[in-house]
């Protein structure tokens, strides 16, 4: 059984995307398809489901490990929250448009993602999990915090989109 390509389903959310990981579990080698249980809008795996997440470019890296759990994008974008357990530590991936490929073997139980690394729009670096980002309220742009906050000081204005800004607090 080939691999299948499951981006659309894990851009369509975490509901259609695990509805197709259990479909494509369900004549595997295992025999048994993907046990999940649904806690509000996060599915919880039971089964073990391998997964390799790599990010392009020059600095490419590759995280492999075990998916805990799938949910909802919490900034309301298109995609998945993956939860993959590794040796190299804990991590949630955001997961969506950055998404170059997004493969499933049912009879291995394995999940191959690659994915375009995001570009700060100021500085031109490659912003890594770690870094603190902010993003334009108009376009949604994802900018280093401190590069976005100094451009926005010089220019008045998104990187991308050119709206005027203001970097005054609002009031909750």
């Amino acid at each position: 059984m080939p691999d299948a390509d499951v981006k659309a389903a894990m851009l369509n959310g975490p509901e259609l995307f695990v509805q197709d990981l259990v479909q494509l579990t369900q004549f595997g080698a295992k025999q048994e398809s993907l046990n999940v249980i649904k806690v509000l809008r996060t599915f919880i795996i039971n089964t073990e489901l391998k997964a390799e997440i790599s990010s392009g470019g020059a600095t490419a890296n590759k995280v492999s490990g075990v998916v805990d759990w799938i949910g909802e994008r919490k900034d309301g974008q298109k995609g998945v929250e993956l939860f993959l357990r590794s040796r190299s530590g804990n991590k949630v991936f955001i997961l969506g448009e950055n998404m170059e490929s997004a493969l499933f073997n049912g009879q291995k139980y394995t999940l191959t993602i690659s994915e375009t690394p995001e570009v700060c729009p100021i500085c031109k670096a490659i912003m890594a999990a770690k870094d603190v980002v902010i993003q334009c309220p108009a376009c949604n742009v994802r900018a280093h915090k401190d590069h976005f906050l100094e451009y926005l000081k010089i220019h008045g204005t998104c990187p991308k989109c050119n709206k005027r800004l203001t970097m005054k607090a609002q009031a909750p």
